[in-house]
């Protein structure tokens, strides 16, 4: 079994926002998408997983966006099992253009649990061989995110379109939450690193919080800003992520 999984496609126009380019939530679907294709080659898909009452979860995420694709452009993602440590394992993935070009680079860690109990397994509970390829790629391992003070912006219900097979928000749909409320507005931004940890499950029936803070800074390339967002419903804490963007001053919508 190869170390290593690529899948080519062109970016679909169904996947672009108004400035033509790919949606991060998209990017993670795709993201998601070629790490299950790789596990059903390995007889661990989702369906397999779930007779045998397994499960992976994914615990947090981060990616960095060099530059996002536009409609029509063909792109390669890549993907690889890089490491185990503890309970979590980390997935790295790398979507190139033609030339071979890195246009986003992430990591993912998830762990694996009983889907009855809901409690965390080790990885040995698999019972299986999954390939590793120790390479790091450009982006920095997930991490516990530390938000500022928070302030309550929005109230939003779960809606039939974002949840999964496992009955609750797909963990690609909170970029969108993040994206849809960012306190300033997606216009006019150039995003560089996203990165979102998730701690509860939203499940349909939840009334979902949306909290946030957005701090302006210099940047790399002159100015912009980090916002951080935070979910919560009646049992705690379902999600932190953080968006940084540089400033782009043409605007689109």
């Amino acid at each position: 079994m190869e170390k290593r999984y690529s899948m080519t496609a062109a970016v679909p126009t169904y996947a672009v926002d108004p400035t033509a380019t790919l949606r991060p939530s998209a990017l993670l679907r795709w993201q998601q998408e070629i790490g299950e294709q790789q596990f059903t080659e390995l007889g661990l898909s989702c369906r397999a997983l779930f007779e045998r009452s397994l499960a992976f979860v994914v615990t947090r995420l981060r990616v960095r966006f060099h530059r996002l694709p536009t409609v029509g452009e063909r792109v390669t993602l890549t993907t690889w099992h890089r490491e185990t440590r503890g309970v979590q394992m980390f997935r790295c993935y790398t979507l190139c253009d033609e030339n071979g070009t890195p246009l986003t680079e992430g990591v993912t860690a998830f762990a694996l649990v009983d889907a009855k109990e809901h409690r965390l397994l080790r990885p040995s509970a698999l019972d299986a061989e999954v390939p590793t390829d120790p390479t790091k790629n450009g982006c920095p391992d997930p991490k516990k995110e530390t938000p500022p003070p928070l302030t309550e912006i929005a109230a939003i219900k779960p809606r039939y379109s974002e949840l999964d097979q496992n009955g609750h928000v797909n963990n690609t749909c909170y970029a969108d939450y993040i994206c849809d409320n960012l306190p300033s507005g997606m216009d006019r931004k150039r995003l560089f690193e996203l990165a979102i940890c998730f701690e509860r499950e939203v499940r349909f029936a939840d009334r979902l919080t949306l909290s946030a803070a957005e701090v302006r800074e210099e940047t790399e390339n002159g100015t912009g800003g980090t916002v951080w967002m935070a979910g919560e419903h009646n049992r705690g804490t379902a999600f932190v992520g953080r968006l940084c963007y540089e400033d782009d001053y043409v605007r689109h919508f």
